[in-house]
C-alpha cells in the first residue's frame, strides 16, 4: 500500500485511513510487546588446598527465574475488495472484541504470558600444580539455561529449561627466557545437554487465521565434545603471534518432535525443528582457527609506541538449519583477514592514533537464515559484513 508506512507512524492512525488499491491482498502487523524479567539466586564457593600443590574447589547455585511477556498483536488486513480492517493477529487467544477502530485500542489484543524455572547448578574444580608454571585441572559444572516466553509465537508462547552437564581437563602452562615469552592452554571437553532448547518452524495450516512462523520447544538432546588451545608467544619484545583453535565435535542425539494435539490443526499443519537427529548442531563450525601477528617497531618511548598487526580467521562449514530450503541449509567455510596500525603515545603526549581494515579481500557469506521458506514460501537471512576501513583518534585527559 502506499504511504502505509508513513500512516502507520501515527498511534492513532484510523483503520480506514489506510487506502489500497482494489487488487490488492495482504497485511501489516503493527505489534505492541513489552516483557519483564526476574532472577534470584542463592550461591556459595569454597576452595579447599590439600597441599601447595593440590587444591579442591566446590561451587554450589540455585536460581529461580521468572519471565512474563504481554503482547497486543494487531494487524491492518488488506483483502482483495480493497476494504481495510484492523483486527487483532492473535484471535485464537484473545478474548473478546477483535476489530479495532485504530491502534489506541490495541490493549484489546492483549495476551500475557509467564514461564518460571528453578534448578539447582554446581561447579567441582580439581587444581594441580606439578612446578610453578604448570597447572592442570579437571572439572564438572552443571548449568541450566532458564525457560522462556514468546507470546507472538501463538499456542507454542511457552518452554521449559534445559540442562547441561559440562567435563573438562586441561592445562595451563607460561613460559619466559631470553628469546620469547608466553603461555600456552589446551582443554578437552564433553556437554551434555538435554530437554535442549531447539528453534522450530510452524507450518500454517491452508486456511489457518495464523500466519506461521518460528518457535522455541523443548525437543532435543545433543552432545559436544572437542579440544581449545590458546596461545601466545612474544619475540624479543617486538614480535607477537597469537592464536586460537578450537575444534568441535557436535551431534543431535534424540529430537522429540513435538505432537500436534488435534485442537491445533486448524493453525498448523506441522512442525519442523532446525535440527534432526544425527546430524551436528546448528551453528556448530567443526573447525575454527585464529591466527593474530602484531610486531612493535623498536622505536625511543619519547616517539611512541607503533605496531602493526594482521589476523587471520579461518570457520569451517556449518549447519545453519534443517527447516529451510536445501540450498540455504549449510554455511560453506570462510577465510577473513582483518588489518590494524597503531600509534599510542605520540611524540610522548596522551594521543593515540589507530587505522583498521576488516574483511580485506571482501569475502561475501551467508552466515544465517530466518527459517521462514516452509511458512511464507520465501527465504532470508543475513550476509556478513563488507570490507571496511578506519581511523581513530584518542585523547587520555589527565595525563
Amino acid at each position: 500500500c502506499q504511504n502505509a508506512y508513513q500512516q502507520l507512524t501515527s498511534y492513532l492512525a484510523n483503520s480506514t485511513a489506510i487506502s489500497c488499491p482494489a487488487s490488492s491482498s495482504g497485511s501489516i502487523s503493527v505489534p505492541f510487546q513489552k516483557t519483564w524479567f526476574r532472577s534470584k539466586g542463592l550461591y556459595a564457593q569454597a576452595t579447599y588446598d590439600f597441599t601447595d600443590k593440590l587444591s579442591f574447589t566446590g561451587g554450589l547455585r540455585y536460581t529461580w527465574d521468572t519471565q512474563t511477556h504481554r503482547y497486543d498483536g494487531t494487524t491492518f488486513r488488506f483483502p482483495s475488495a480493497g476494504v481495510t480492517t484492523l483486527a487483532c493477529n492473535n484471535a485464537v487467544r484473545v478474548k473478546g472484541s477483535l476489530t479495532l477502530n485504530n491502534l489506541g485500542e490495541h490493549a484489546k489484543c492483549n495476551v500475557t504470558f509467564t514461564a518460571k524455572s528453578d534448578k539447582p547448578t554446581w561447579l567441582l574444580n580439581l587444581d594441580y600444580k606439578p612446578v610453578d608454571d604448570v597447572m592442570l585441572y579437571a572439572k564438572w559444572a552443571r548449568g541450566y539455561r532458564a525457560g522462556g516466553v514468546a507470546a507472538g509465537n501463538i499456542l507454542f508462547e511457552t518452554w521449559q529449561p534445559e540442562k547441561v552437564d559440562t567435563y573438562e581437563i586441561g592445562a595451563k602452562t607460561s613460559f619466559r627466557n631470553d628469546l620469547v615469552r608466553g603461555y600456552f592452554n589446551i582443554a578437552g571437553f564433553y556437554n551434555d545437554f538435554r530437554d535442549q532448547q531447539i528453534a522450530a518452524s510452524l507450518i500454517r495450516s491452508a486456511s489457518s487465521p495464523l500466519i506461521g512462523g518460528n518457535a522455541i520447544v523443548n525437543a532435543g538432546k545433543s552432545r559436544i565434545w572437542g579440544i581449545e588451545v590458546d596461545a601466545s608467544a612474544t619475540f624479543f619484545d617486538s614480535l607477537k603471534f597469537d592464536l586460537g583453535y578450537t575444534y568441535l565435535d557436535t551431534e543431535v542425539i534424540k529430537i522429540d518432535k513435538p505432537v500436534l494435539a488435534p485442537e491445533l490443526a486448524p493453525f498448523y499443519s506441522d512442525i519442523r525443528p532446525t535440527a534432526f537427529a544425527g546430524d551436528p548442531l546448528a551453528l556448530s563450525p567443526k573447525n575454527r582457527l585464529s591466527v593474530t601477528g602484531t610486531y612493535t617497531l623498536p622505536l625511543d618511548v619519547s616517539i611512541g609506541k607503533i605496531s602493526f598487526g594482521a589476523t587471520y580467521v579461518y570457520t569451517g562449514d556449518y549447519v545453519m538449519s534443517r527447516s529451510t530450503a536445501p540450498q540455504f541449509q549449510v554455511a560453506p567455510s570462510s577465510n577473513l583477514l582483518n588489518l590494524n596500525a597503531t600509534w599510542s603515545n605520540v611524540m610522548g603526549r596522551p594521543v593515540d592514533l589507530s587505522f583498521f581494515m576488516t574483511n580485506v579481500t571482501n569475502e561475501e557469506m551467508l552466515f544465517a537464515v530466518n527459517n521462514a521458506y516452509n511458512s511464507f514460501g520465501m527465504e532470508s537471512g543475513f550476509i556478513n559484513e563488507p570490507r571496511m576501513f578506519g581511523f581513530r583518534l584518542k585523547y587520555r585527559f589527565g595525563q
